[in-house]
């Protein structure tokens, strides 16, 4: 699943100016959770391990890529 950058949901954006070693996404299915990126991020936006939404009632569960990570 690719991720444009930008604030909703779906859409990652840095977590501070300039710190781009980590990243938050809006759960693309529940909209709820802000879920912290620290994990292994790759040259070209490939995020290892997967992603998991930490609601409860949420299934969100995918590899993801950032689009426009550099």
């Amino acid at each position: 699943m690719i991720f444009k950058k930008g604030r909703k949901r779906g859409e990652w954006e840095p977590l501070q100016s300039g710190d781009q070693r980590k990243a938050s996404i809006v759960c693309p299915e529940c909209g709820r959770m802000r879920l912290i990126i620290s994990h292994t991020i790759n040259a070209d936006g490939t995020v290892s391990p997967s992603v998991v939404c930490g609601m409860s009632d949420c299934s969100f569960h995918e590899f993801i890529k950032l689009e426009e990570w550099n």
